[in-house]
């Protein structure tokens, strides 16, 4: 609400320096295109111009049918125009698995017996945001009367801030017990009550139940922590966050982490369970409409290498003759290609040995054709034996074969 009276004033501030009549004149949509694109171009983004078309539409809907020129079709294509213009690309950030959020839990609980009270906040915070897939904003503005244990052991816990609840409607997140006692440290229930007892032992009074501390000295020493009024920064959380992605060595670049990754792991590990309907889904995320949800659908960098990676794997087997790389494979290659010589060689001797039976028997076969050959001839000329017996042509006659 506050941000809202700020914007609300700096536009009727804006009206009356750069439009000619009184503040009190009926307001027009043009007014608002010119306001609108003024803040886009001033700024060189759409926070500022989200910001105010929230409060002119929240106090237009204040007046009644006086404020009926904020639904006019012009505001809404300047807001797609500027949207189109000034729109920049989504940073999102990496989402933890569930093995690396058992990580940075342990990693704050790692003083089993008696842990740290700020290591059990944030043990505590980052918990919930994965458990609830909260944003910090939401987690930070709860406060100890907005938790209650129900009769089955659930948690149930009334959001009065976030992102999605600017004028603070009730909003409740259940966080369940685990029907398993194996790890008590990943059940919320345990890990919240064991915190907010610990909490309730310091000085101090705070109504957060993630405050802020100030840690009490007695000469050089840290003797206690005095809690203060106000939520935890997400500065201070951030920093320990990073910290401890630092010494679990998850990822050498922890800048790809942040408070955000604890909602973009749990909410990506229930969507791509295919376990849940699309409205489950909404509703888990606090959504007022399911666009919003598209990015967590989508495979994030390290699902994506995992299915490239598969993908060329298969293809790679695919492929005859396919080149192999390292040593191994190329000595392989070169056995393979040995294999094959010798196989070829022993199919030509075999061959040529083939090859030289025919010819055997084929110059067998000539020489049988051969003697044939001449014993016909050898006939023929038996048959033709004749005698002369004059000096004409018609002068011979035929003799008997000799025998």
């Amino acid at each position: 609400m506050r941000n809202f009276r700020r914007a609300w004033q700096r536009w009727l501030q804006w009206r009356k320096a750069n439009l000619e009549g009184s503040v009190e004149e009926d307001k027009t949509a043009p007014e608002v295109a010119l306001y609108l694109t003024y803040l886009a171009y001033k700024s060189g983004g759409l926070a500022a111009v989200k910001t105010a078309l929230s409060a002119l539409r929240y106090y237009a809907k204040l007046q009644g049918t006086e404020g009926d020129y904020m639904k006019d079709a012009l505001i809404e294509t300047v807001v797609r125009g500027l949207e189109r213009d000034f729109s920049k690309p989504i940073q999102q950030r990496e989402g933890f698995s569930p093995e690396e959020m058992r990580k940075i839990i342990k990693y704050f609980l790692r003083e089993k017996i008696c842990p740290k009270l700020i290591d059990l906040r944030m043990a505590c915070l980052l918990l919930f945001l994965y458990v609830s897939a909260g944003r910090f904003e939401e987690a930070a503005g709860i406060e100890l009367t907005n938790i209650k244990t129900l009769e089955s052991g659930n948690l149930m816990v009334k959001l009065l801030k976030g992102k999605k609840n600017q004028l603070a409607k009730r909003q409740v997140v259940i966080l369940p017990k685990l029907e398993t006692s194996e790890c008590q440290d990943m059940d919320i229930t345990v890990l919240m009550k064991r915190y907010v007892e610990k909490l309730e032992g310091q000085e101090g009074k705070s109504k957060y139940l993630f405050p802020s501390f100030r840690g009490m000295k007695k000469g050089k020493k840290e003797t206690s922590t005095f809690l203060l009024n106000k939520p935890i920064s997400y500065g201070v959380a951030r920093k320990s966050l990073l910290e401890a992605v630092k010494m679990t060595k998850i990822k050498t670049e922890e800048a790809d982490f942040g408070l955000h990754s604890c909602r973009v792991g749990a909410l990506t590990e229930a969507a791509n369970s295919g376990k849940f309907s699309q409205l489950q889904l909404q509703n888990l995320g606090r959504w007022a409409q399911m666009e919003s949800a598209a990015r967590y659908f989508l495979p994030r960098e390290r699902e994506q290498v995992k299915v490239g990676k598969e993908l060329g794997s298969r293809l790679a087997k695919s492929l005859e003759g396919q080149v192999l790389e390292t040593a191994g494979n190329r000595q392989a290659a070169c056995n393979l290609e040995a294999s094959k010589t010798k196989a070829a060689a022993a199919a030509g001797e075999k061959k040529q040995e083939e090859i030289s039976r025919k010819r055997a028997r084929g110059l067998e076969k000539q020489e049988k054709v051969e003697k044939k050959i001449e014993k016909k001839v050898k006939r023929e000329r038996l048959l033709f034996r004749v005698k002369r017996t004059g000096p004409g042509a018609e002068d011979y006659q035929a003799l008997p074969p000799a025998t």
